[in-house]
């Protein structure tokens, strides 16, 4: 399990995070990436959490690395709402 400052951290493969484990759906977290990419609330979900961590670190270079990983959770976010907006509704 991945600790980060006493904060289970986004990236904990128990939650399903990027080194496999099961998604807060039930579903493989690899095999629920083509659904995801395309779910803006996702991405800013990811970057709110780490930024929710930063806000608790101490050390300065932690806190600068988890906020430039929340800017570009902010960044797939934006991507995955204009693909989401490109792609064809279903009736």
């Amino acid at each position: 399990m991945l600790h980060l400052g006493g904060i289970r951290s986004p990236l904990d493969p128990m939650r399903g995070g990027y080194r496999g484990g099961t998604s807060s759906a039930g579903g493989h977290f690899l095999s629920d990436y083509s659904e995801r990419q395309n779910d803006p609330k996702f991405w800013r979900d990811r970057a709110e959490e780490v930024r929710t961590i930063a806000d608790g670190m101490s050390d300065g270079t932690a806190k600068a690395t988890l906020l430039d990983i929340a800017e570009k959770y902010d960044v797939l976010a934006r991507l995955a709402a204009e693909r989401a907006a490109r792609m064809p509704k279903s009736s």
